[in-house]
């Protein structure tokens, strides 16, 4: 009975390994042109000069708090923004969001609003590397993706999977914000790390740039319970003068950048 287990598993493993090299070949020029021309072509949103994704794989590190104070410094900064939450998922009913309806709902949103004219239209993702994120990327032309975490090392490896989504996709990374960065005394005016340090590796590793650490700040509930960005209230904020740094840098990509049109 040995005899026949081995024998058969030595069958097994020689077929495995014809079948692998069979079609473990490279495609051909032919195969890349049909799958290119399978794959959606990314069309320019009208008046739309450049759309930033804000992304992170991982849920509760602020892409929303920064998506609205960053759309509003940069207006404030003289640009014509938009900003459309790209979350369409609805979790008060038991609707189950996959494939083709994900991408007819984010194409409505896309497509089916007058944006124009804008400077720059700021996207906030919702948490994961899934539908709403391929869609959006295979369907416009997006400037670059902004990517925002906190500095826990679990926090930071999540973001890593969404920032390789979008390398493969050939989307360009601005850089990271590291949110919820540290706390300041208002008294002495101390800075306070809360949480261990890890953001200087992840981002040599991943070779982006470190463009601004945002500070927690116990306004920040308030004014997102009551619909006022903080950057708004309080114009002379450590906290404000961090999201017109992070406008700085923002405008300076855009700038700089040549947007993909082709996948």
């Amino acid at each position: 009975m040995a005899f026949i287990t081995k024998k058969l598993k030595d069958l097994l493993w020689t077929k495995c390994s014809q079948l692998a090299h069979k079609y473990s070949t490279q495609p051909t020029s032919r195969q890349l042109e049909l799958m290119a021309r399978s794959l959606p072509k990314r069309e320019e949103l009208n008046g739309v000069k450049n759309i930033v994704v804000v992304a992170s794989g991982k849920g509760g590190v602020g892409k929303s708090t920064t998506s609205v104070n960053l759309a509003v410094t940069l207006a404030q900064m003289g640009q014509s923004v938009g900003l459309l939450d790209a979350d369409v998922f609805d979790n008060t009913k038991p609707i189950v969001w996959r494939g083709p309806l994900v991408m007819s709902a984010l194409q409505r949103l896309l497509k089916g609003a007058v944006w124009g004219p804008l400077d720059i239209l700021i996207v906030d993702t919702p948490p994961g590397t899934g539908d709403i994120h391929l869609s959006l990327s295979q369907h416009v032309p997006v400037t670059g993706a902004l990517l925002v975490s906190t500095p826990q090392t679990a926090a930071l490896e999540v973001t890593r999977r969404g920032a390789e989504m979008y390398k493969t996709l050939n989307i360009a990374l601005i850089g990271l914000v590291e949110n919820m960065s540290h706390a300041t005394c208002s008294n002495c005016g101390h800075k306070v790390d809360i949480f261990e340090r890890h953001t200087e590796k992840f981002v040599e590793q991943l070779n982006v740039e470190l463009l601004e650490r945002i500070p927690i700040v116990s306004q920040v509930a308030e004014c997102s319970d009551t619909g006022k960005p903080l950057v708004l209230l309080d114009t002379h904020s450590e906290y404000t003068k961090s999201f017109r740094r992070l406008g700085e840098h923002i405008l300076n990509f855009t700038r700089n950048s040549t947007r993909q049109t082709e996948p």
